[in-house]
């Protein structure tokens, strides 16, 4: 589990569900094991559990009180007042109107789409039914 937390590239954010899946947990209990591990995360340095967020893309924070996952998010570009804007409106995925594809908002991908271009979704299920489909490159769930 520790492994996929690492897989999270610099500047991105996945949800504990993402991270539950490529973890091969279970879909019930995944997230909650998620966060139980992260919580006791014995090697923060190596594992940058400031890079999981809720599945409503809340930052998780964990491992760590709330301003030091900022400062750590912050000193990898992450827009915190963006990303919280998100999770408050209930937007977990970003999709590109031009493309047809839908990405977690931190993806490399998303952040190039233009705010134009921008169609919000609440789930992939929303997404998908739109006539979007998943981002290769941050694999959001395609519930």
């Amino acid at each position: 589990m520790l492994e996929a937390v690492r897989s999270i590239p610099p500047g991105q954010l996945r949800p504990v569900g993402w991270i539950a899946r490529e973890a091969a947990l279970p879909p019930e209990s995944g997230a909650r094991v998620v966060a139980d591990v992260l919580a006791r995360n014995p090697v923060t340095v190596l594992v940058p559990c400031h890079r999981a967020t809720h599945d409503d893309g809340a930052p998780c924070d964990a491992a760590y009180v709330h301003e030091v996952g900022d400062a750590l998010r912050g000193a990898e570009g992450i827009d915190m007042v963006t990303v919280r804007q998100w999770a408050r409106g209930g937007d977990t995925l970003l999709g590109s109107d031009t493309t047809r594809i839908y990405c977690h908002p931190t993806c490399a991908h998303a952040r190039r789409i233009t705010p134009a271009h921008r169609v919000p979704f609440r789930t992939a299920r929303d997404a998908r039914g739109a006539g979007y489909r998943a981002c290769k490159s941050c694999r959001p769930v395609a519930v």
